[in-house]
């Protein structure tokens, strides 16, 4: 039901999408034309093996003397795609910064650089490109002007064998984040402001003023705006005085649940293991609360493997920001295997037989 739930609320959207857009997508990054153009470039082989690079400026260089709708991309993959060079560059601490765009963000410089050469003015157009970047740059792998590697559709690298041990190593310590809540807290990203609070392009800036996130605050030590309209006279107003003190109270609830939640970790896997022995021993099926903790742990682990891999191939990914659908789950775990492990002890119970004497008169009959 959950699932029929699920399909239909996606599929609602999709079908909005087609109506309004013309394309039946749910996220954009998603979409199979995009997805395509992103694998065909990212399948094209390079000699330097430059370490989390799907697509080096080299190879950039050689699409673009090849594909028509690639060279229209030449100069959004320039100046206008520094900032994700330098994002990438301090994500992973690379010093001097070397002008490539890592795999974290070469999936924005992609997007970004068909935006500026005008294939963004609405959803199909968008579409069609795309789908011709990816028909252009997989023709000429396949008549041999480019050098590639088997067809590809998708942003994920090829597996490579040496990705196993760094990426086990990585769950290990994601594992430990979430039940740690390492390096969390109160939100106090320096975009999460109002609209006159940034000096970003009034896109980004728009969208977080729809939600009026008064709660967040910038970040200390982040330079003040040229004009800082909420801030009267070099004062913080009554709002940010609120959301300041509400940030405070967060950070103390966080700290919280960072003391507790590591020894309620530890006695939900004590507690769940010794249910399941106790099951298996009376040879009776677990408490359905069991079922639900194992489903819940295995989430969390999911969720911790598949950012450890996302951290070894692409991004620094092993942070509260992409671990944050975990921390539900594990508190459902620990809740789930408490409650299985509190419940009455298994084979303790047993159904008595219903004995009935038929010699006996029964009452309010006369012999």
């Amino acid at each position: 039901a959950a699932a029929a739930v699920a399909l239909a609320g996606v599929g609602a959207v999709a079908l909005a999408n087609r109506a309004v857009y013309g394309v039946a997508d749910i996220v954009e990054f998603k979409q199979d034309a995009f997805t395509g153009a992103y694998g065909a470039l990212s399948r094209v082989r390079h000699t330097a093996d430059i370490p989390l690079v799907p697509v080096p400026r080299a190879v950039l260089e050689r699409v673009f003397a090849v594909s028509p709708a690639a060279a229209e991309l030449r100069d959004g993959f320039g100046a206008p795609a520094d900032k994700f060079v330098r994002v990438g560059c301090a994500a992973h601490a690379v010093e001097p910064c070397d002008g490539e765009i890592r795999a974290g963000w070469f999936m924005w410089a992609l997007r970004q650089a068909a935006a500026d050469a005008g294939h963004h003015a609405d959803a199909r157009e968008a579409r069609a490109f795309y789908g011709r970047l990816a028909d252009e740059v997989d023709a000429a792998c396949a008549d041999g002007r480019l050098d590639c590697g088997p067809p590809r559709r998708g942003m994920s690298p090829p597996f490579r064998w040496d990705t196993v041990w760094p990426t086990l190593r990585n769950t290990a310590r994601a594992l430990l984040s979430i039940a740690t809540l390492e390096g969390g807290g109160a939100p106090r990203d320096p975009h999460s402001c109002r609209i006159d609070d940034c000096r970003e392009p009034w896109t980004l800036p728009v969208i977080l003023d729809l939600t009026g996130a008064d709660l967040f605050v910038l970040a200390p030590g982040t330079p003040n705006p040229i004009a800082h309209n909420r801030l009267a006279g070099g004062q913080a107003l009554p709002s940010q005085q609120r959301a300041a003190l509400a940030a405070a109270l967060l950070d103390r609830v966080y700290g919280l649940y960072g003391l507790v939640l590591p020894w309620a970790v530890v006695a939900a896997l004590g507690g769940l293991g010794w249910h399941l022995v106790m099951a298996l021993r009376a040879r009776r099926a677990p408490d359905p609360l069991a079922a639900v903790a194992l489903v819940a742990l295995a989430a969390v682990g999911t969720r911790a493997a598949l950012m450890a891999y996302l951290e070894v191939v692409a991004m620094p990914a092993i942070n509260p920001l992409y671990l944050s659908p975990a921390y539900p789950l594990l508190l459902l775990f620990c809740a789930a295997a408490a409650g299985a492990a509190t419940g009455a002890p298994l084979g303790t119970r047993r159904a008595q037989p219903i004995r009935v004497d038929f010699d006996a008169p029964a009452r309010g009959v006369s012999s």
